[in-house]
């Protein structure tokens, strides 16, 4: 099941960094699960707004593949309303959202179901970071004060997606050449790192024994594109599958 990133609710992290330690040892491929293709494996209902209702869920549709479905939607909104995904949880009966991650999906018509693609560049095969649908209107004088995406409506996920990244276990080794920033840890298990000057993002996945497809899975709200694994100085990378 997903696991909110509710910083309120865990210990606070501290910033350490670990003495240099040998590789570990060479962690066998595990496979992910197999997943049957329709099933449904996160749920929600449109709530906030008397005048917009409708039910929302994501399906598989295939290997590393899922849909958004809006079910039963319902709007006596004049105007035309758009949906919106997004990787943060957004409190019902919010008003409006300034966060920019986001992923629009357009003007919507009222319907029984209508579906949307979540693609794979963007899930890395497992959309269970995304935590709320939103329904939406462009507003002038909101957006003239500073909100960008007013709410007529909003669904919190509930995911029963299996973990898809079972043989994933980042572990420090301590830093290298093109590792040298500071790790963040949560106990003992390491949860973030802050990139240092001339870092290489191969060299930072390799000191914590991933690849660099798994750093990236590891922070899919990055906008820099796998084929090209640029590092910002001073970016903190989500070193958790916890709080992915």
């Amino acid at each position: 099941m997903h696991v909110r990133r509710d910083a309120e609710n865990s210990a606070t992290p501290t910033p350490t960094t670990p003495a240099a330690s040998a590789a570990p040892t060479p962690k066998p491929t595990v496979a992910p699960p197999i997943l049957d293709v329709h099933s449904v494996v996160a749920t929600g209902r449109l709530v906030g707004s008397d005048s917009i209702s409708g039910d929302v869920d994501v399906r598989v549709t295939g290997k590393g593949t899922f849909e958004l479905r809006l079910i039963d939607f319902r709007s006596e909104n004049a105007g035309e309303v758009e949906l919106r995904v997004s990787p943060h949880v957004v409190p019902p009966g919010s008003e409006c959202t300034t966060s920019i991650m986001t992923m629009s999906y357009g003007n919507l018509p009222a319907g029984m179901l209508q579906s949307f693609p979540l693609p794979k560049d963007f899930t890395h095969g497992d959309p269970s970071f995304l935590d709320t649908v939103i329904i939406s209107h462009f507003d002038p004088v909101a957006s003239q004060n500073g909100c960008y995406v007013p709410i007529l409506s909003s669904a919190i996920l509930t995911w029963t997606l299996p973990d898809m990244r079972p043989g994933l276990i980042v572990a420090d080794t301590g830093k290298t050449g093109g590792a040298t920033g500071d790790v963040t840890l949560m106990g003992t298990d390491p949860l973030a790192y802050t990139v240092a000057r001339n870092d290489l993002a191969v060299e930072v996945a390799a000191r914590f024994g991933i690849t660099v497809t798994d750093l990236f899975y590891l922070n899919p709200i990055r906008t820099t594109h796998i084929r090209y694994p640029l590092l910002q100085t001073g970016e903190v990378l989500n070193l958790s599958k916890a709080h992915r």
